[in-house]
């Protein structure tokens, strides 16, 4: 059993006094697989960081010892491609967009039909159906062959803060020009109009005319491009975020 083992390593880790860290980008509270977080040895480690910042009172609950750390992206991932026509589109979403979505979060689902309604001859879906998700050298192409890219994070306009997804810095440190939803608490990390654009999810008409106007200014893209990429080079690496996390474990006591 994958879970005996687990906790058997998580024993045998404490015994030796060796600090366990777990890292994630992702959210649980909220959704159908919160039940994890009572069940899963992961979140019994010394150290949890989560892209969730939202949620400090449920991670208390379960006696996490929890830390947020904000996503980002690898350094070298961070770098401009190059444009081809195989992903040419005015416009662009990339992520699951096929309705296999967490179904607690409905702002996706309306985001994409609302696209293929009134962008339909502009904006392009990836991954296409059929293929793979686009990575590496091929999401850099991507970027680089796309004028806007809408994003979305899992309960953006729920009011829940600091959490938001990791392809805001994946996009942007390739640079990429985002579109993104507000988030409470992003704007402590990303200036609006600076670094990316953002709208009040559910907000149509106002996505609508920032659509309109991005596509319209190729010079505001690319001055916004240039100002998000090497805003996330400067802050926003695994690079940076591995420094912070040796500094927090010494900080705790957990290494020396």
């Amino acid at each position: 059993d994958d879970q005996v083992e687990q906790m058997k390593f998580l024993l045998a880790a404490q015994r030796a006094n060796v600090p366990v860290v777990g890292y994630h980008l992702d959210i649980w509270w909220g959704l159908a697989r919160e039940r994890e977080v009572h069940t899963e040895p992961f979140f019994n480690v010394d150290l949890l960081i989560t892209a969730d910042g939202g949620h400090d009172a449920q991670w208390a609950s379960i006696g996490a010892n929890h830390v947020w750390f904000p996503p980002a992206v690898s350094a070298p991932e961070a770098v401009e491609g190059f444009p081809l026509d195989r992903y040419h589109s005015p416009l662009a979403f990339v992520g699951s967009h096929d309705g296999g979505y967490h179904a607690e979060h409905q702002h996706r689902h309306e985001l994409i039909g609302w696209l293929r309604t009134n962008f339909r001859n502009t904006c392009r879906f990836f991954p296409e159906p059929g293929e793979p998700a686009v990575r590496g050298q091929d999401l850099q192409d991507l970027y680089a062959s796309v004028g806007v890219i809408i994003g979305d994070s899992c309960f953006a306009g729920s009011g829940l803060a600091n959490y938001w997804s990791d392809r805001i810095p994946e996009t942007l440190g390739r640079g990429g020009y985002l579109i993104h939803p507000h988030v409470p608490g992003i704007e402590a990390h990303f200036e609006d109009g600076t670094h990316l654009q953002l709208w009040h999810a559910g907000d149509w008409g106002a996505l609508g005319d920032l659509i309109e106007e991005s596509l319209a200014s190729s010079a505001k893209r690319r001055e916004i491009r240039s100002a998000g990429r090497e805003h996330v080079l400067a802050n926003h690496t695994y690079e940076i975020r591995m420094k912070q996390l040796m500094e927090l474990l010494a900080e705790r006591g957990l290494i020396r």
